[in-house]
């Protein structure tokens, strides 16, 4: 039984869909299929999937065996974790990945105290939106990733650590209507136009997701891959959008944005996602107990 054809499964029991399972996977739809029938024969011919054209789902013995499965591949990767602490001359590297609204301030102090006691330990830091960070994760490309925590379903063999929570505001520019309010609720914001994040970001997933529990359908005119661009969007009247403070005062040095809290609070969970085999690593053991202890519940604007 050949690991990479356990981890295919593993994949496609958690996208159900061939498509998107082969893109995580990078290989093509035909060859995840072929490895998928090549492990249900190995089974003894038994079905793990139930398949339509539009998607598939794990059959009763797919179901049981998927536990089994992840088992036998945690074991794999925490072995092959310990074993690399054998390679001397082996590169010790912590793989990190980051959105472009992360603390990187807070987060690089902790990794700068941290390499005064392992100068041997190179970072390698991959910025990118919260979805991209999870499928690398996913993939085993990532060690750990440094994000707006989403639904724990999402990641496969993890171990999630909850740091802080960051309170979003409604930005707009000084001379916008709402400009003078010390306080706004989301209700108050039904017909206003906003600069969004893409549907890759956490934070616009977060920001539909309310408005659709107050029964708000928000008018997104325009969207951008950075909060620098949303801000500048923001200041030239071309729309308000939401986002933390800090953010908000680094781009605001000439005050032409107000910031104003909503009521009741909206608030973003940030976390680290570690990788659970990864933690065998005494390197990023150490790095996770000295993110937990400089970061945990300390940053909450």
């Amino acid at each position: 039984m050949d690991i990479i054809d356990l981890q295919c499964f593993i994949e496609l029991a958690a996208t159900h869909h061939f498509t998107r399972a082969a893109d995580n996977l990078n290989m093509s739809e035909s060859s995840l299929s072929k490895k998928i029938r090549r492990l249900e024969e190995e089974l003894g011919a038994v079905e793990l999937f139930v398949r339509s054209t539009r998607n598939v789902s794990l059959t009763s013995a797919g179901a049981t065996f998927l536990d089994y499965a992840k088992r036998i591949v945690g074991a794999y990767e925490e072995a092959e974790s310990v074993l690399s602490n054998f390679h001397a001359t082996k590169p010790k590297v912590i793989n990190l990945g980051i959105t472009a609204s992360s603390r990187i301030e807070d987060l690089s102090r902790v990794i700068s105290a941290y390499c005064k006691n392992y100068a041997g330990v190179k970072f390698k830091i991959t910025e990118s939106y919260t979805n991209d960070l999870i499928n690398l994760f996913n993939q085993k490309k990532l060690d750990m990733i440094f994000i707006v925590d989403t639904n724990s379903n999402s990641f496969n063999n993890a171990r999630i650590f909850p740091l802080f929570t960051e309170e979003l505001y409604f930005v707009a520019g000084k001379d916008h209507p709402l400009a003078a309010e010390a306080q706004l609720r989301l209700s108050d914001l039904k017909d206003e136009k906003f600069v969004m994040y893409s549907w890759s970001s956490a934070m616009r997933k977060l920001f539909m997701d309310t408005c659709i529990s107050e029964g708000i359908t928000p008018q997104i005119v325009h969207e951008c891959n950075s909060y620098k661009g949303i801000l500048r969007l923001v200041k030239e009247n071309c729309g308000v959008t939401l986002m933390i403070k800090y953010l908000v005062d680094q781009e605001n040095r000439d005050g032409s944005l107000v910031s104003i809290p909503l009521v009741p609070g909206l608030r973003r969970q940030y976390s680290l996602i570690v990788n659970s085999s990864s933690m065998h690593r005494k390197i990023i053991a150490d790095f996770v107990n000295d993110v937990l202890e400089k970061l945990s519940s300390k940053i909450t604007y």
